[in-house]
């Protein structure tokens, strides 16, 4: 069930047509049907493990909801801050858990961008930190995992447009490059690795990883010319 509802509310928040002036109220009340499915699950009191997982997993979509279509930053620190009580929680019965120690790490990576959106920089920070020290124990204890290296690099890269210190930033993105430059070696096809090799070495202050973002984009352009964001990316570049 839960995935239905995912489905309903992902079509109903990227509805182009929903997204328009006239229509912003009927997708608020759409999108807030949706919402109390999910409500209605936290109401229950969790019987064992699978319930307690399927709560947080509740109160991330719902600060998904609360934080990118509503802009209610408190509420959605409360749900973020709830996942986050429930996955520490789980890990203090198994702290050796991958699954859990990655959604641990999502969490903080939630508080962090709420934080930063009510103005508290120094907490946002502190999670933001956390998030990467859980990220990348988990790229060292599970080297052969790639979603764990794919979500560090995510996690570096966006990390690195919070601090404050251009060095450090540098360093993040550098560290999300290396990992980008990874999976594209893997698939040099792939569309998604090419695209977000290319954001990143677009963000890079040097010349030479400018250049080559620029040189794949135009390879994008090229390979998929049906899709104008392509075209969009390569202007950027320019």
């Amino acid at each position: 069930a839960s995935d239905a509802v995912d489905r309903y509310l992902s079509e109903v928040a990227d509805d182009s047509e929903l997204q328009t002036g006239n229509f912003q109220d009927l997708r608020k009340r759409l999108l807030s049907s949706g919402m109390s499915f999910y409500e209605k699950l936290l109401e229950e009191k969790p019987r064992d493990r699978s319930q307690l997982v399927a709560q947080a997993l509740a109160h991330a979509r719902l600060w998904r909801l609360h934080y990118y279509y509503f802009s209610d930053f408190n509420a959605a620190l409360s749900h973020a801050g709830k996942a986050h009580g429930v996955w520490e929680k789980l890990l203090s019965d198994d702290p050796l858990d991958g699954t859990g120690r990655s959604r641990l790490a999502s969490s903080h990576t939630l508080l962090g961008m709420t934080l930063s959106a009510l103005g508290d920089r120094k907490q946002a920070r502190e999670h933001f930190e956390k998030a990467l020290q859980v990220s990348r124990s988990l790229v060292r204890d599970f080297p052969n995992v790639d979603d764990y290296k794919r979500v560090l690099g995510t996690y570096a890269g966006n990390f690195a447009n919070y601090v404050g210190n251009k060095k450090e930033a540098a360093q993040l993105r550098q560290e999300a490059v290396e990992i980008k430059e990874y999976f594209h070696k893997k698939s040099p096809e792939h569309e998604g690795y090419r695209v977000g090799l290319s954001w990143y070495l677009a963000n890079m202050d040097d010349l030479a990883s400018q250049q080559r973002a620029l040189e794949i984009r135009k390879g994008l352009a090229r390979d998929f010319p049906t899709l104008p964001k392509h075209r969009k990316h390569l202007a950027i570049s320019h």
